[in-house]
């Protein structure tokens, strides 16, 4: 999708772009079918495979399985998959619990706790999923009312999930969560919103009246409010692992029941997780026998844990990607991968009011005296549309990321099928440092900034005339402009370079952008860009589709649009593409919703993720795919074997 480890779509990218595991070759763009497979929702993935299997002399020895793994400098923030929404959380789950469906290796959808695909209505509106006979790790029995318990605490307004929007495809779901939650109408059922609390008898009522029900013990059924050709790609997730009555705790190894092919046997906090087998599992049995989850210190003390040999697999942090890629004797056990992750920066779109509808949502700017007034100018398309003209993403990459990750130029990254939409050779803003300065000039004069007194305007040179000066001295009258991104995470080179180039190009001066760090929470109100003209972010898409890796992002009022645009147009666009009947047919209406979004320019689209790791080779075996989370093949840990050494 997520910086912290990954939250929700948005924040997920802070942490993919540097810690979620790779595949061996980047994963290429796949072209749109002519028609997708009746079978799945959207088109496969082609697969990308590990290492062939060793010599018979070197084949699994049962007393070596063992597989050491780092995870993060803390414990997940939560077990509990229906919270769940970070990429070191995930990592662990989805070796402890697994749903209806999952996307096997060549990103087929197939089933899992369901017996089969889903049985769909003529209308489109309602999904029957039958379960296969099956037990949790202590023995009792998988049924349908557990996935009908975990749809309604999804869904419940008082637990605030992250993921809770994607409820919203249900019918009853507005009522519960409204607006304030990520759907798109409804009011929730506050008792008193200025104090958080809820009215707590009408909720209860609601969640009875929720479309997903259990008929009996293997039957599930969700009835939709909408056409949604992509529910499967939901009921795929974790968030709708079956949650059984008796758990209510995920605080230690002991509480944690599993639905999974491993069970967490330790737990020792801050330090170490220890995975086992999970001797109910309906699925392949692991040959892994024990798997060990190192928690604390950073990335870069990871690395060095590898190369005292007390890790099997690391990913390389930035910092030190260069010299893992300079020294020759680690080549054979590097691991190179794209991911389905963006990283970019919002620019401050002030469209958002806050509660009470009295002020505008937007950093102040004293100088502009039109639209927003006094607010920031990154208000205004064509600023938005110069600053991100005046910033040559290629270089920057190379120039402070080690060269690792895919120049972005729209939201919807490789590894989509169909995407991405817009690339460097097609991009209506490219790097064009006189069109940006243009652009500038008209975005001052539409903000009302007042101009410069003619005595402070240099005098035309060879590289720029009268107009150019003027211009620059024009940008010069602005107020400071601030940058937000969280310090220790190794953004600082990027920011100095986004700053420095922007006043190379348009000629602001060194006070004008203030570039200190902020440790910001994710969960704030305002908005984080409320208090950032230029602001950190990213996401990682959980579902290989379209509508995931632009919606929640993107679309009005969504809950991680932290840019806070809007525009209709493009929200209607990707309801379309929502109803299309197939994959193919909503092809359309999301390139065409992309299209609108990028010449809008919310965003500084800034690289698609790619992750390096260092794996040793008797780690074979494993299932790699783009949406691996922090680990290679950290979502079928199952598969993976240590090869004798």
């Amino acid at each position: 999708m997520s910086n912290q480890p990954a939250r929700s779509l948005t924040f997920v990218v802070l942490v993919v772009l540097a810690c979620t595991s790779p595949t061996i070759t980047p994963t290429p763009s796949i072209p749109a079918p002519t028609s997708p497979p009746a079978t799945t929702s959207s088109p496969p993935v082609t697969p990308t495979q590990g290492p062939s299997s060793p010599p018979a002399s070197d084949r699994p020895r049962a007393d070596q399985q063992n597989f050491r793994i780092y995870c993060c400098a803390t414990d997940p923030r939560t077990l509990r998959p229906q919270a769940a929404s970070g990429s070191d959380e995930l990592s662990v789950i989805d070796a402890l619990q697994r749903g209806l469906l999952y996307r096997d290796g060549d990103g087929n959808l197939v089933p899992s706790l369901a017996a089969d695909l889903p049985t769909v209505s003529a209308d489109d509106l309602s999904y029957t999923y039958r379960l296969r006979d099956a037990q949790y790790s202590d023995g009792t029995s998988i049924v349908a009312g557990d996935i009908v318990r975990a749809a309604r605490q999804l869904a419940d307004p008082r637990n605030a999930f992250d993921y809770g929007y994607e409820m919203c495809w249900v019918t009853g779901a507005h009522d519960l969560l409204g607006m304030d939650f990520g759907c798109p109408d409804g009011d929730t059922p506050w008792l008193d919103p200025a104090a958080g609390t809820f009215d707590d008898a009408t909720i209860e009522g609601l969640l009875d009246q929720l479309g997903v029900t259990a008929p009996d013990d293997h039957t599930v059924m969700f009835q939709l409010y909408q056409p949604t050709s992509f529910w499967p790609d939901i009921t795929a997730t974790w968030l709708l692992t079956p949650l059984p009555e008796q758990q209510t705790r995920w605080a230690e190894a002991g509480e944690i029941v599993s639905s999974g092919p491993f069970v967490l046997t330790e737990w020792t906090h801050n330090r170490k997780m220890v995975l086992t087998p999970n001797p109910s599992w309906y699925g392949l049995s692991p040959t892994l026998e024990r798997l060990e989850i190192s928690i604390g210190g950073d990335p870069a003390a990871a690395v060095a844990a590898w190369e005292r040999g007390d890790l099997d697999e690391a990913r390389v942090p930035s910092i030190d990607v260069p010299r893992v890629l300079n020294t020759a004797s680690y080549q054979t056990m590097v691991n190179r991968s794209s991911m389905l992750s963006l990283e970019y920066y919002d620019f401050a779109n002030c469209q958002m009011k806050d509660p009470s509808a009295s002020f505008f949502l937007c950093p102040p700017n004293d100088a502009v005296t039109t639209g927003v007034v006094g607010g920031s100018p990154t208000q205004n398309v064509h600023f938005r549309q110069a600053l991100t003209q005046a910033i040559d993403k290629v270089d920057l990459i190379h120039s402070t990321l080690a060269g690792i990750g895919v120049p972005a130029y729209s939201p919807t990254m490789p590894g989509i099928a169909g995407f991405p939409t817009v690339t460097a050779d097609d991009t209506p803003l490219p790097f064009d440092p006189a069109t940006a300065l243009l652009d500038l000039r008209t975005a001052l004069g539409d903000l009302g900034v007042a101009g410069p007194d003619p005595a402070d305007v240099p005098s035309a040179t060879d590289d720029c005339d009268a107009d150019c000066q003027h211009t620059r001295a024009w940008a010069r009258m602005l107020g400071p402009m601030r940058f937000g991104y969280a310090c220790d995470t190794g953004k600082d080179q990027q920011v100095l370079y986004l700053a420095a180039h922007w006043r190379q190009a348009l000629g602001f001066t060194l006070n004008q952008f203030d570039v200190r760090c902020t440790n910001f929470s994710f969960k704030v109100w305002p908005p984080r860009s409320s208090h950032y003209d230029v602001l950190h972010d990213g996401q990682g898409s959980d579902l290989r589709h379209p509508d995931a890796a632009t919606r929640d992002t993107f679309a009005c009022g969504m809950r991680h649009n932290d840019s806070l645009s809007c525009d209709p147009a493009f929200d209607a666009l990707l309801d379309q593409g929502a109803r299309a009947p197939s994959y193919a047919a909503s092809l359309p209406f999301y390139h065409q919703a992309e299209e609108l979004l990028v010449r809008d320019s919310p965003v500084l689209f800034l690289r698609y993720g790619e992750s390096i790791s260092l794996v040793r080779p008797w780690v074979i075996n494993y299932m790699q795919t783009p949406a691996d989370h922090q680990n290679v093949g950290d979502l079928f840990y199952e598969t993976i074997q240590i090869a004798a050494h």
